[in-house]
């Protein structure tokens, strides 16, 4: 899904934007406003590079949550209308909101299966399907892609 740099990065920006909204207008929503801008930009990015270019099946390439890390982090300036406190409290709530908020996406995916007469999750029977032939150039799901050998 989203790698460890997408924690800090979303953070980061929420945290510029709530700064923004807070100084200039005393809302407490910037973070929000940030983290759909975020999110409107993810899956533009999803839909075009793993679905338009390598045909990826999209229901396996989800943005991560930021919305629920986002309103904690403006409802903590919002009580505390501090910067200190947002920093400290907001940011250790963000990072703690970020892993259970994956979750609902991913829940389905740990449900058991068998397969061949082996116990596995679907995680790791979609895992099996879509790893790319690369030798062959062509995914098991019948797309016929072009293999670059270096």
């Amino acid at each position: 899904v989203c790698g460890r740099w997408c924690r800090f990065s979303g953070v980061t920006f929420c945290a510029a934007a709530q700064a923004f909204w807070w100084v200039n207008f005393r809302l407490p929503f910037g973070a929000v406003f940030a983290a759909l801008g975020l999110l409107i930009g993810e899956w533009i990015n999803r839909y075009v590079n793993f679905w338009g270019w390598t045909y990826f099946p999209i229901s396996l390439v989800f943005p991560s949550a930021l919305i629920v890390p986002a309103i904690w982090l403006d409802v903590i300036l919002l009580l505390s209308g501090s910067y200190v406190i947002t920093a400290i409290v907001g940011s250790l709530g963000w990072g703690l909101l970020f892993y259970p908020n994956n979750w609902p996406a991913i829940a389905a995916f740990h449900q058991a299966t068998e397969q061949h007469g082996q116990l596995m999750t679907l995680a790791d029977l979609i895992g099996f399907h879509f790893v790319p032939h690369v030798d062959a150039g062509i995914y098991p799901h019948g797309r016929a892609r072009h293999a670059a050998h270096l």
